[in-house]
């Protein structure tokens, strides 16, 4: 748990945000997107964004590509975790 809450308090303010009330309020995205302020697609981004960087940090590799291609890395996105990448 400890690891988690330490690799969760990396992600951005706003893909912590998108995350939470995505899957602990179970919110959908549009609803999520009213309250946030910004458009459906951004909080699916911040999400699968989240979802990824996570995976990554607790599993010290790169973050698969699930079937449905959520996930996916961004290298930009680890480009600071990676510092032997550009």
């Amino acid at each position: 748990m400890r690891e988690f809450l330490t690799a969760f308090s990396k992600l951005a303010v706003t893909q912590r945000e998108a995350l939470l009330l995505a899957v602990l309020e179970g919110l959908p995205y549009d609803v999520i997107a009213d309250r946030t302020g910004v458009s459906a697609g951004t909080v699916k981004s911040r999400i699968s964004r989240a979802r990824a960087k996570l995976e990554y940090l607790l599993t010290e590799g790169e973050p698969t590509i699930g079937q449905n291609g959520t996930a996916e890395a961004n290298p930009a996105v680890f480009a600071e975790l990676r510092p032997d990448r550009g």
